[in-house]
């Protein structure tokens, strides 16, 4: 089974319209959807728009009171919440109202946090193709998003099958979201492919994301905001799903050879100079299935034992390091000067300005091609677009 490839692609950022395609091993796949980019500046530029929209609520309920707004203002989310306390009508719960307003700010900022995710679809474009469903050639694994549904029932649903299962972006133990990939034996033609997915949804009794049912369909890849935050991630054993021995009457076609794209393009050997953190944080429970290896090792996804600390390493050929460098377990001493640290942070700040600047250009051309391909509509359009302009 691990000689089984897969043609899947890769779009840096939700806006990009152009696939890098790819042909990869199951267990490149595997270890690309079993480890987590650790997406430290997107996630203190999240916690800090929350914050922002947070301020902004308290000093939208001041105003309700009739009391001064003190402290640094939040920008347009403070407009946004005066609206709210203006609008109330007369004897209505203005707390609430502001309450329910401000955590809709809140899903939109965590949702465009989402735009900087590098995002890969088990689809192979034909040669030259732009990203979108007319472009698709076949289809190789079948993906699942699922909300608020508990894990172990995930993981019975598709347990005859060989099956990836992760945390997104956006989970949380009282909230989860999980992501389940099941590559399959053979690709399924795109013109077919509403056919398996039909299937999928009635087996899992209507609980996976119809949003995401397209041949054309991306996803973010495995990500995290901080290493302290609940992950999980796994891979279990079994058959790889035949849709043809399941009566779907469907028609397959070929992963081309992995010599026809750039080997320096697989996700195996992630994003150059990226973090990566692998294994479990936090207390979701693996299933009781047994845990797949693969010839050369076991795989990324396996129970940790001893120090359940993660591990993480860099994109490219550096080996995985431990935090934790000597047989006591003792923590690495940093003795970087603290004054460098502060040049070093004001540096970043600089370099992510400019970098900025040129990527609106870029991420608003992106824009109008996915709107003029019929990829997003204008109403998607127009908030995307304030968005980019607005450097969320």
């Amino acid at each position: 089974m691990t000689s089984a490839t897969f043609a899947i692609c890769q779009f840096g950022r939700v806006f990009d319209t152009q696939p890098k395609q790819e042909v990869v091993p199951l267990p490149d796949l595997v270890t690309a959807l079993t480890r987590f980019e650790l997406k430290l500046t997107l996630g203190r530029r999240l916690r800090r728009d929350v914050d922002r929209v947070e301020r902004a609520a308290e000093q939208a309920l001041r105003a309700s009171r009739g009391e001064p707004i003190e402290g640094a203002g939040a920008g347009a989310w403070l407009g946004d919440l005066l609206a709210t306390v203006r609008d109330a009508p007369a004897g209505s719960d203005v707390g609430a109202a502001v309450r329910m307003r401000a955590d809709g700010l809140i899903a939109d900022v965590r949702r465009g946090a989402k735009r900087d995710l590098r995002l890969w679809s088990p689809a192979l474009y034909r040669a030259g193709a732009a990203r979108g469903s007319d472009g698709v050639e076949h289809v190789s694994c079948l993906v699942l998003d699922y909300d608020d549904t508990p894990l172990d029932e995930i993981d019975a649903t598709w347990a005859s099958w060989f099956r990836i299962i992760h945390t997104t972006w956006s989970h949380t133990p009282t909230s989860p979201r999980f992501r389940a990939v099941l590559p399959l034996s053979e690709p399924v033609l795109a013109e077919d492919w509403p056919t398996v997915w039909r299937w999928a949804a009635e087996l899992s009794r209507g609980r996976i994301d119809a949003a995401l049912s397209g041949c054309a369909a991306a996803f973010a890849l495995p990500a995290t905001a901080d290493a302290a935050l609940p992950r999980f991630a796994a891979h279990f054993g079994g058959p790889l799903l035949d849709v043809r021995v399941e009566g779907l009457g469907v028609r397959t076609g070929f992963a081309p050879s992995p010599s026809a794209f750039s080997p320096d393009e697989l996700l195996r050997d992630g994003a150059p100079g990226h973090s990566y953190l692998v294994g479990e944080a936090g207390a979701t429970s693996p299933p009781t299935d047994p845990w797949e290896t693969f010839s050369g090792g076991t795989s990324a996804g396996s129970p940790p034992s001893g120090d359940t600390t993660a591990r993480e390493h860099r994109g490219g050929s550096q080996p995985a390091i431990h935090p934790r460098d000597d047989a006591k377990g003792a923590p690495r001493v940093d003795a970087m000067d603290a004054t460098l640290r502060i040049e070093l942070a004001a540096l970043t700040a600089r370099v992510e300005a400019l970098e900025r600047g040129r990527d609106i250009v870029g991420a608003l051309t992106r824009l109008a091609a996915l709107r003029d391909a019929g990829d997003v509509d204008d109403v998607e359009f127009a908030l995307a677009k304030a968005a980019v302009l607005a450097g969320d």
